[in-house]
């Protein structure tokens, strides 16, 4: 009798070491398996226009309700979203792609100074911006990569009343990826954000150079002009 009851007390500690070596195996497997991205891409050459005097300041951008802060979402043929969950993001998009767009903006040299939002340096423009859409999309054994971003450029240093607001667009990109893997669309996803760094970028140096242009050109002809009259002595004066 005591034999069999420490035979069934053996066979019970068996089974659960076995069942713990169990587990520890399969975890050990799931994180092995777990691939985390970041949005990357080269930085490209900067610009060789004179930067604004002025300072702009990139808000942190938001996510949409829409975007998933932590895996790769691929849309399938029948157009249901699913979180690849092997494929996770090593922190959230919206982080990732504001300091790509810093960064860019600051090689650039579109202004003097391009700042992060908790800089206490003084700032006359402002970049903010939301990620709407970020995934896949797999038709027909083939793939693309999807990503739309709202931005808005706002310039506090127009006069009292006028529209602050220089720049508000939305930004559909769309770039095909090389197959309908996860990792060829997270690679397309990487060239989609870069894509949009350059239109955005683009947009911005039209908008604050053109509106310097635009001052400078109103500054010259509200200065009084130079006007001409013999003198006493017969020389010119200027009022």
């Amino acid at each position: 009798m005591l034999n069999r009851m420490v035979q069934s007390v053996a066979f019970a500690w068996l089974l659960m070491a076995g069942g713990i070596l169990l587990f520890a195996g399969c975890a050990t497997v799931s994180r092995e398996a777990i691939m985390y991205h970041a949005l990357d891409y080269p930085v490209r050459p900067k610009g060789a226009s004179a930067a604004v005097p002025h300072t702009v300041m990139i808000y942190r951008f938001l996510l949409g309700p829409e975007v998933d802060p932590d895996y790769l979402v691929v849309t399938g043929p029948q157009s249901k979203e699913q979180a690849v969950r092997a494929h996770r993001w090593s922190r959230s998009p919206a982080d990732m792609i504001t300091d790509l767009i810093e960064r860019d903006l600051s090689e650039a040299g579109i202004f003097e100074k391009t700042v992060g939002q908790f800089s206490p340096v003084r700032y006359r423009y402002a970049l903010e911006g939301t990620v709407l859409e970020m995934k896949g999309v797999q038709r027909g054994g083939k793939a693309t990569a999807s990503i739309t971003v709202k931005a808005t450029l706002t310039d506090f240093g127009v006069p009292l009343g006028a529209d602050k607001t220089i720049l508000k667009r939305t930004y559909p990109i769309e770039i095909e990826s090389k197959d309908a893997g996860p990792e060829a669309i997270v690679e397309a996803l990487n060239r989609a954000v870069g894509r949009l760094s350059q239109e955005l970028i683009e947009d911005i140096s039209a908008a604050v150079r053109g509106k310097s242009q635009a001052v400078r050109q109103r500054s010259q002809e509200a200065s009084p002009k130079v006007r001409q009259a013999p003198s006493s002595n017969g020389s010119a004066f200027r009022r």
